[in-house]
């Protein structure tokens, strides 16, 4: 095939650099976003579409690694290492929420990258294609009862520790099966936020997401609430009857939180489900199959609940094939500056307010906790913080009393040295708080002399 020129314009390029010129030149045009990664995750080429979403030049993001990028959640740098091809999935990418493909680079048997397409960068694309497709207008319809989408995904999960980075790894893994996962860790640990996120990564994504909380359900109602009812099943039942949390939930993801709390009756129904895949409401003999992913979450030890014959060991069996435990705020300290910032932003939103500074002192004095809340107690305390404010900077005075358990002031070393230098700098840190950030009432309180202090301090990283 031939192309002709005019005379008007410039030839076409020609030979392989030019077809490449050719090429990016034909991508940059599309309106699809789309980015490339090599094997170590990082940018080789990205479009003027992708650019223009993130805000940022093409010269600023080529080379950096694609996390940092787009966003710590994407699946692409595992799909550049071998992982499968994921399609259709949702990513949150700069507080657009898209539409993706991601696939992997191929030179001959061996993947040497991947590419990510967005199919779509905002849901009212979708919307208009439907309309298009079908010429119903759904833009007016209110989702049904209990059909949510997934609220979170794992860009929400912030940190950048070992604990964090392996927590969203295992998330991934999770979401690219249909295995029934099992969340455990201690209340406030955020069990709620990585369910959210599994289904948010897997193919489910545009599928119902139905919570439920088995504690907080009467043990009366619990059946009814998650197996529905026929008509006239009971006084005051609804005549046409009521589907429960597992049809709703019908090609999506059932969440049951609190699972270490569901009355033993409650587990043998469940464990039928699990092992049958289909429901019958109560007043009914028809069998109802349903296609759902299950996902629990408990802070209850499960094994403990056995042998206390108050969990059924076959149930534990079906629930527990893909575990996924949720690291304690005390095992990631290091992520309370960046979990600080994000939860101050919420608040700063939520509430409409100005930007709040943090004072240096108030982090260590944060580190310095152990947080048998978690991540929970951590927003409640700056909460309260934050409506104690007098200015725009968040010092010691304006936190609630922190209480410390006994675990967390002993000394975590081995050594008498490091055992002696975490008791030294764990004092240097209280003092501080107690002195508001004073130097020189903190060294009254320790009493040595300033010059004593700020050496100490600088031993210490604290200043």
């Amino acid at each position: 095939m031939e192309f002709q020129n005019d005379g008007m314009e410039p030839e076409a390029p020609v030979g392989t650099n030019g077809m490449i010129v050719l090429l990016e030149k034909i991508l940059d045009v599309i309106p699809n976003c789309l980015i490339a990664i090599n094997k170590s995750g990082r940018v080789t080429y990205i479009n003027n579409q992708y650019c223009a979403l993130l805000g940022m030049e093409k010269s600023a993001i080529l080379g950096a690694p694609v996390t940092s990028v787009i966003s710590p959640d994407t699946p692409l740098p595992h799909v550049a290492r071998g992982a499968p091809p994921t399609h259709n999935q949702t990513l949150m990418v700069r507080g657009h929420r898209l539409l993706v493909n991601q696939v992997p680079i191929r030179y001959g048997d061996e993947v040497v990258g991947a590419v990510g397409i967005a199919l779509f960068t905002e849901a009212e694309q979708i919307i208009a294609l439907a309309r298009r497709l079908f010429s119903i207008d759904i833009s007016g319809s209110a989702p049904q009862p209990y059909h949510w989408m997934a609220r979170y995904t794992g860009g929400d999960i912030v940190g950048a520790s070992k604990p964090i980075i392996a927590l969203r790894d295992k998330i991934f893994r999770a979401a690219q099966t249909m295995a029934t996962v099992l969340i455990v860790g201690e209340s406030g640990t955020g069990k709620e936020l990585v369910a959210h996120s599994i289904h948010a990564a897997s193919s489910r994504a545009a599928r119902p997401f139905v919570h439920i909380n088995c504690s907080a359900i009467p043990q009366s109602l619990l059946e009814t609430e998650l197996f529905g009812y026929e008509g006239g099943a009971f006084t005051g039942a609804r005549p046409k009857g009521q589907p429960g949390k597992f049809e709703l939930a019908n090609s999506g993801t059932i969440f049951l939180d609190e699972i270490g709390d569901m009355p033993m009756e409650m587990q043998s129904a469940l464990l039928r489900v699990l092992q049958e895949r289909e429901i019958v409401r109560i007043g009914g003999s028809r069998p109802i199959p349903i296609d759902v992913r299950v996902i629990c979450a408990t802070h209850r030890d499960l094994h403990r609940r056995v042998t206390e014959e108050r969990f059924r060991l076959d149930l534990l069996y079906r629930l527990n094939i893909f575990q996924i435990a949720v690291p304690a705020l005390r095992e990631h300290l290091e992520d309370i500056p960046a979990l600080v910032a994000h939860i101050l932003l919420g608040l700063r939103r939520k509430n409409n307010s100005m930007e709040v500074g943090v004072a240096p002192e108030v982090i260590e004095h944060l580190k310095s906790h152990d947080w048998p809340g978690n991540i929970r107690e951590l927003q409640n305390t700056l909460e309260h913080a934050v409506t104690m404010l007098d200015g725009d900077r968040l010092l010691c005075r304006h936190l609630p009393p922190l209480r410390q358990s006994p675990i967390s002031m002993a000394p975590k070393s081995g050594t008498l040295h490091e055992a002696v230098s975490s008791t030294e700098r764990t004092a240097l840190v209280h003092a501080l708080s107690q002195a508001q950030g004073n130097k020189s009432r903190a060294a009254r309180i320790l009493r040595i002399d300033r010059t004593s202090l700020y050496k100490k301090l600088r031993a210490h990283d604290l200043i």
